[in-house]
């Protein structure tokens, strides 16, 4: 099995900076998979959540905390769902739930 830290060592292999601590202080950035999922071909998808987490009345979603559903291939880390989509984990999680349900093939 891949875990969170596979996706991040191979993000750093292919001189990315995704999960720089300065690149998800950033952005406020939290990993909230505990393990990644992989779905088809070396895809491994994940929810993180975002905060803007700067100063004023211009903060994205009013400084509220969103989540998002994304996934890496080779490194490389893609947005899959609507950036900050979703308002809360259980929700990016059950989306996420339901896209691994949506592409198991069975055996019958």
């Amino acid at each position: 099995m891949t875990s969170m830290n596979d996706l991040v060592r191979a993000n750093e292999a292919i001189g990315h900076h995704w999960f720089d601590p300065s690149s998800m202080r950033h952005f406020g950035t939290k990993i909230e998979s505990p393990w990644p999922v992989l779905i088809g071909d070396e895809c491994y998808f994940f929810v993180t959540s975002e905060q803007d987490t700067s100063y004023g009345d211009n903060r994205a979603w009013n400084g509220r905390r969103r989540f998002t559903i994304r996934y890496s291939r080779l490194g490389v880390i893609h947005t899959f769902s609507e950036f900050g989509e979703y308002g809360t984990n259980k929700a990016a999680t059950n989306a996420l739930n339901a896209l691994v349900a949506s592409t198991v093939e069975v055996d019958k």
